[in-house]
């Protein structure tokens, strides 16, 4: 592992992902979104609309998005 490399790593993965709390969903539980892990799915798949996340936490998880892709 190259010197300095330690710090990074854990960094970048915290700002990758994001915790969204009840409130910000209106689910009972918390959840953390792992935004470097994305995958496709067919819209068949989705059975029913679970929540709605808040705008200014949707943007957070935009950002995290475009850090993980380098957009």
């Amino acid at each position: 592992m190259p010197r300095g490399a330690r710090g990074v790593i854990p960094r970048l993965l915290l700002l990758i992902n994001v915790v969204l709390s009840g409130e910000d969903t209106g689910l009972k539980v918390d959840s953390l979104l792992l935004c470097g892990q994305i995958r496709t799915v067919a819209k068949e798949r989705l059975l029913r609309k679970l929540s709605i996340i808040n705008p200014a936490r949707m943007r957070d998880v935009e950002d995290a998005l475009r850090l993980y892709l380098g957009l």
